[in-house]
């Protein structure tokens, strides 16, 4: 009987909801929204965030984060190794299974189809037994390989050159004009050390074919058991005994902390996708409370039809269960709209693959987002449906001799604290967005040291082949000499670190009587460089055509390293000693200082400026370098002609990427940009539902008091006095929600302390500025039922009642 009580129920539920299809409507879609988004993100945080790794035991893989911190340094160095450094790392690891090394190296494939460059990673013989990885074909590496050109090569390339993994094993392939061997084939779930690898060298052999090789960061996996902290503890002793044997390596303020495998992969993307998420719940939160406002309304709106019904002989149960069953298929529609969104928004993002988001492979629909949907549903119809029922149940509507139905009064109570709720979400949301919006204001408009408008900039390798220096210097000279022919080109040249993230190389210098070492980024730069850059020179000169190997040596310093080696004092014209590397041979060197430029951001947009030394590349070349070059067209448009001209000079030269320096600013603000986005998305839709819920819920009391305003007219009242008292209620239900907002803003604002650029967490800026948009909305939501209010007709009321 219970079981045909609510199919009956359902039916005239369904019957009575197409009987208002914009209700219907506006319900479902508002719930969709709200539930899609929530399992949409679910769907990402559970694929970023939860899904296990595709290596064996992933939780025990962490990243040793090596660096040094030098005197007064604004932040900490990244350190590297060589190979040689393994053995001690694999020694002095007690807590450690295992240590491999890493680097990663782009190496020009040469392939019927043409050259091109590819992201190589070159790893330890252990590197693979270490991490535990599938194999899609063949055999990883193995102690065998350190004397043998063996590759290994991702799934992808595989079949991009060959037939697929299993024709891949065996074949030949040319790398830097070297010849390899393909032994195995990884699937392309394999993203070690850096998602977009396709080839994997072994560095034993690396190491025999080139000498020089350096630059090895640690992976590592713990013992079974072991913990983050223990592992610390055990760094830190390590380092320890490995400073007494080696202080050139672990002095000058080494440290070593671990970092699990995941955490390093997603970054900043946690606290990102955390803070979303709490934001689309709030959402999900204000719907659910908008919602059942509205159904509360919906029921008083049909009181004198329960109330006939109850007259007739309804039990109580069965009006609770007929109000229960509007609200039911709403959130059970509501969910099933919002499963198909989150498919669709699933499959956009992971089709999209927007830069930022990792392992967006693990993404998709499966069965644990399914049951979060599923447990969404059941939730919001407790929240829309069984909640307002039994608010409705507790004081039904009484029917009078006159057929005149009594309304419960607390239903208004529960709908203007329902709409306080939202307006406190909406607080809430409104403020992390404002907070958000200022700091990607303020990073966008950070001064990094140069002028990126119209510079097109290539990443180049004239060091492959193992030329020396002398063909180094020739080469790059060359390729200026042929850069400067491109129309439009107004300056040009090399150098091997450009802004905002590469940032050259790691100097330790001090002057004489110093007892410690400074940092400083060193960027050895032609002449042309900085100023095609638009570097701003303070004091002296840049570098000139002269300042090569058959002269002295010179240096330029950025006004902030200056000041700290030599004080206030013009340091124009005075000399010291720095460390050189001349075809791969170290030594010292005397220079003098010949200008003092402004510091530039080589580490970042959000971090401070590094201490810059610049070093003329004649005096000391580099093989990885950067092509600048300014022009009055579009940079993008240089691409092909930067290209072929590169090719003209020497077709062996690899060119790893060519894009305009605005692009790569842009690159460098796609986090920042995406949170902001994505905060003020959900920020509008919880004021579209805030707005919407109040003017629900002030129209709704304007409807309840008609004959009370009617009174007020007929004795005397103006409709300038009834149209103030309703805004004032809509007033008062915002000021109420903003004041309930605040606590809960200043905890949101809190959390997003690591993520904003000079800008305060809890910034009373942007309390200002949402609070007065709420109020804005909260006046113009209550202004349209205060003008109907107004033109209540006073005899047209009273005679209604």
């Amino acid at each position: 009987m219970l079981l045909d009580a609510c199919l009956q129920e359902c039916r005239l539920a369904v019957r009575s909801l197409r009987k208002s299809p914009g209700f219907t409507t506006g319900t479902v879609a508002i719930l969709a929204l709200a539930i899609g988004a929530n399992s949409a993100l679910f769907s990402i945080i559970h694929g970023v965030l939860l899904r296990p790794l595709p290596y064996r035991d992933d939780d025990r893989l962490v990243v040793i984060q090596c660096e040094r911190q030098y005197a007064d340094a604004r932040g900490p160095v990244p350190a590297t190794f060589g190979l040689a450094d393994l053995s001690g790392w694999r020694g002095a690891l007690r807590s450690f299974d295992d240590v491999a090394f890493y680097l990663t190296d782009p190496h020009v494939l040469a392939a019927p189809s043409g050259s091109q460059v590819l992201p190589v990673a070159v790893v330890s013989s252990n590197f693979f037994s270490m991490v535990g990885g599938a194999v899609a074909a063949g055999r990883l590496f193995d102690a065998t390989d350190g004397q043998a050109p063996s590759v290994v090569i991702s799934e992808r390339l595989a079949g991009q050159l060959f037939a697929g993994p299993r024709e891949a094993v065996g074949a030949p392939l040319q790398l830097d004009s070297r010849p390899y061997s393909v032994v195995g084939v990884v699937p392309r779930s394999f993203a070690l050390p850096a998602p977009d690898i396709d080839v994997w060298l072994s560095a034993e052999h690396e190491q025999i074919v080139k000498p020089r090789t350096s630059g090895f960061r640690p992976l590592g996996r713990l013992r079974p058991g072991t913990t983050l902290d223990q592992a610390r503890a055990d760094l830190d002793s390590a380092v320890r005994g490995l400073s007494a044997t080696n202080a050139a390596m672990f002095g000058n303020g080494f440290r070593a902390s671990p970092i699990g495998l995941r955490d390093q992969i997603v970054g900043d993307m946690r606290p990102t996708l955390m803070i979303v998420w709490v934001a689309v719940g709030l959402t999900l939160l204000a719907s659910c409370a908008n919602l059942a406002n509205l159904l509360l309304a919906r029921n008083a709106a049909l009181s004198r039809v329960r109330a006939i019904q109850s007259a007739l002989g309804a039990s109580r149960r069965r009006l609770l269960l007929r109000a229960v069953a509007d609200g039911g298929i709403l959130a059970a529609a509501g969910a099933a709209v919002g499963l198909v969104l989150a498919v669709a928004l699933v499959r956009g993002l992971v089709r999209w693959q927007p830069a930022g988001i990792p392992l967006l492979s693990n993404v998709g629909m499966n069965v644990p987002v399914l049951l979060f949907t599923a447990g969404l549903g059941v939730l919001t119809a407790v929240a829309i449906a069984v909640l307002p029922a039994l608010a409705w149940s507790r004081q039904p509507p009484v029917l009078t001799t006159s057929v005149r139905v009594i309304a419960p009064v607390a239903n208004r109570r529960i709908g203007r604290a329902l709409c306080v709720a939202e307006f406190g979400i909406a607080m809430v949301l409104l403020v992390g967005a404002t907070v958000l919006g200022r700091s990607l204001y303020e990073l966008l408009r950070t001064d990094i040291g140069v002028k990126p408008d119209h510079v097109a900039t290539a990443s180049l390798r004239l060091g492959s082949g193992q030329r020396r220096d002398a063909d180094v210097v020739a080469l790059a000279d060359r390729i200026l000499a042929r850069a400067r022919e491109i129309p439009g080109v107004t300056g040009v040249g090399v150098g091997n670190g450009l802004p905002p993230r590469s940032r050259g190389l790691t100097l330790t210098l001090k002057l004489k009587g110093d007892v410690v070492d400074y940092a400083a980024t060193a960027v050895t730069v032609t002449p042309g460089y900085l100023e095609t850059l638009g570097v701003r020179l303070l004091k002296g000169r840049f570098f000139e055509a002269s300042d090569d190997a058959a002269h002295a040596d010179v240096i330029i310093m950025s006004d902030v390293t200056a000041r700290r080696l030599f004080g206030d004092e013009n340091p124009i014209g005075r000399t010291m000693p720095l460390p050189t590397l001349r075809d791969g041979v170290k030594g010292t060197a005397e220079m003098t200082l010949v200008g003092i430029v402004a510091p530039v951001k080589y580490s970042g947009l959000a971090a401070e400026a590094d201490e810059q030394v610049y070093r003329p590349f004649a005096q000391q070349p580099w093989g990885s370098a950067f092509l600048v070059a300014r022009t009055d067209r579009d940079p993008a448009s240089l691409s092909s002609l930067l290209r072929s001209q590169i090719a003209a000079v020497d077709p062996s030269v690899p060119v790893v990427s060519i894009q305009p320096l605005a692009a790569m600013l842009d690159e460098e603000t796609i986090s920042a940009r995406l949170r902001s986005l994505l905060l003020a998305a959900i920020a509008f839709l919880g004021l579209v539902i805030a707005a919407v819920g109040l003017y629900s819920v002030v129209a709704y009391s304007v409807s309840q008091r008609s004959s009370e305003i009617a009174v007020r007219l007929a004795l005397g009242a103006h409709y300038r006095d009834v149209t103030r008292m309703v805004l004032r209620e809509g007033f008062v239900l915002g000021v109420a929600g903003i004041l309930l907002g605040l606590a809960g803003a200043c905890v949101l604002a809190g959390s997003l302390r690591a993520l904003v650029f000079q800008v305060a967490a809890v910034d009373p800026a942007s309390f200002v500025i949402s609070a007065g948009l709420l109020l804005l909305i909260a006046l113009v939501a209550s202004y349209v039922p205060a003008r109907r209010a107004s033109r209540v007709d006073p005899l047209t009321a009273l005679r209604a009642e």
